[in-house]
């Protein structure tokens, strides 16, 4: 066997020394590591939030994934809607129970998920007249979000400005059927564009 030259001040162990006939140093043949659960190269599992698609822009261009997703959970392709709110990275959206019509739930879209129902205490006009806020969301034409989306920009003309949300609702002042708006702002300043139902163009808010 080869001799080794110790240096270490505290002195070496030579007992667990590898020989060259695979053994150890005292001759007995080492047995073979047992290989834990944790040895065991485990697949990578993908998360929902892996899967989601990206929070950039997703969602201000196709809003439908994550629409489908909440009507799975409410257990109704037809939901009667308070409010929708799309924001980049997240949708949320309160919904009439149609078991009891004086509650209201909120469901959250984000990463792939669905949270809720979380009561909603509703207040002012839509505490007072609920069934005149709420609506069909099939009122509103979801698929011209990525045009309103691109034309609130130009139309606010705000430098280096961003989309930052988009509101489905029953607006007071401004006609009773469910209209979109679509938040623009930067660091200097803050606008916004009203939209029909149908993603048709109303008025510029400054």
């Amino acid at each position: 066997a080869a001799l080794l030259l110790c240096l270490s001040p505290y002195g070496c162990d030579q007992s667990n020394v590898d020989s060259p006939s695979g053994g150890t140093a005292d001759g007995k043949t080492a047995e073979p590591a047992k290989t834990t659960r944790a040895d065991k190269a485990a697949p990578t599992a993908t998360s929902s939030a892996d899967k989601a698609p990206a929070a950039s822009k997703k969602l201000f261009e196709d809003p439908s994934e994550a629409l489908a997703a909440v009507k799975k959970k409410v257990g109704s392709e037809k939901l009667t809607v308070l409010q929708l709110l799309i924001y980049p990275d997240n949708l949320q959206i309160q919904i009439q129970d149609q078991s009891n019509k004086e509650h209201v739930d909120e469901y959250q879209w984000k990463a792939g998920k669905v949270k809720g129902p979380t009561p909603v205490r509703p207040t002012g006009r839509d505490a007072t007249n609920l069934a005149g806020m709420v609506f069909d969301l099939s009122l509103a034409d979801l698929d011209a979000v990525p045009k309103m989306a691109a034309d609130a920009q130009k139309r606010v003309e705000i430098q280096d400005s961003k989309l930052t949300h988009i509101l489905l609702r029953r607006q007071a002042g401004i006609g009773n059927d469910p209209k979109f708006r679509v938040y623009v702002g930067s660091s200097r300043a803050n606008g916004s564009v009203t939209y029909d139902a149908k993603g048709a163009f109303k008025k510029v808010w400054k």
